[in-house]
């Protein structure tokens, strides 16, 4: 038997008998949920739920799980990607000795990784596209040390998060401020993909000469944009394979032109 309340929910790794419970309250989730709501994004919404913290976050570092890569690569690039597991490298970051506190993984982390190669290479791509010089003092280093050694109770305070920063701004600005939700720059690409550049996606990735069909199954790419044009929540995965046709064309073949 295992006993739930001596369960420690804070681990990172998961016991063989948490691991089948977990996989039971998965189970659960697709009877206890509405047929007409059981789409793979709310039923990918419970798996998130249930994995360990570890896994659960480094689900936001990647846009497909393993099955779902099974399925899209071909026959050839799955076989030279047999041994390759993207997420090791998530691992290497997350598992870093210097890091104990689960938020202070995470932290470590995203500066390894999604700061450098995402948020930050796209600021430093789209500002100097415009002749403008972009800085983000939050990330001077003296600061960024410091806050890397506050606890963890600083940074987040039972529901409060960026508490410490909350804290030393409450005198300085008004509380609609301090306290509004968080924000990010999202761009609307799901409303692209259904409105104004669903007919160019449709017709490249239906076109007999797709390039990457050199990694993809064309089919399963196809099968993939139709579900995100009914509705389920794709667009991520939808907009990288029309990005990657896109660079394949530009930067590999040399073509001048779309």
């Amino acid at each position: 038997a295992y006993d739930i309340k001596e369960c420690d929910w804070s681990s990172d790794v998961c016991s063989s008998d948490l691991s089948v419970f977990k996989k039971m309250a998965y189970s659960m989730g697709k009877k206890i949920i509405p047929q007409s709501w059981r789409t793979s994004t709310s039923m990918a919404a419970i798996k998130h739920q249930i994995q360990p913290k570890g896994q659960h976050y480094f689900g936001f570092s990647h846009l497909l799980g393993l099955e779902e890569r099974n399925q899209l690569y071909n026959k050839e690039f799955l076989s030279v990607m047999a041994d390759s597991e993207a997420l090791a490298l998530c691992e290497e970051y997350y598992f870093d000795p210097g890091a104990e506190e689960t938020l202070d993984r995470m932290l470590h982390l995203d500066s390894k990784l999604w700061l450098p190669e995402d948020l930050l290479m796209k600021v430093d791509k789209m500002t100097m596209s415009w002749a403008v010089e972009a800085r983000v003092p939050y990330l001077d280093h003296h600061l960024a040390e410091y806050v890397a050694r506050l606890l963890v109770d600083q940074k987040i305070y039972g529901d409060t998060s960026k508490y410490t920063l909350k804290k030393t701004m409450h005198d300085l600005n008004h509380d609609e401020i301090v306290n509004r939700p968080k924000h990010g720059f999202t761009v609307p690409v799901n409303h692209w993909l259904r409105g104004s550049l669903a007919g160019f996606i449709e017709e490249m990735l239906n076109a007999p000469d797709l390039r990457i069909k050199k990694f993809f199954d064309q089919r399963q790419v196809v099968a993939l944009w139709d579900r995100c044009r009914n509705g389920e929540d794709l667009s991520r995965q939808v907009w990288a394979l029309v990005a990657f046709e896109i660079w394949y064309r530009i930067f590999i073949e040399g073509k001048q032109s779309l």
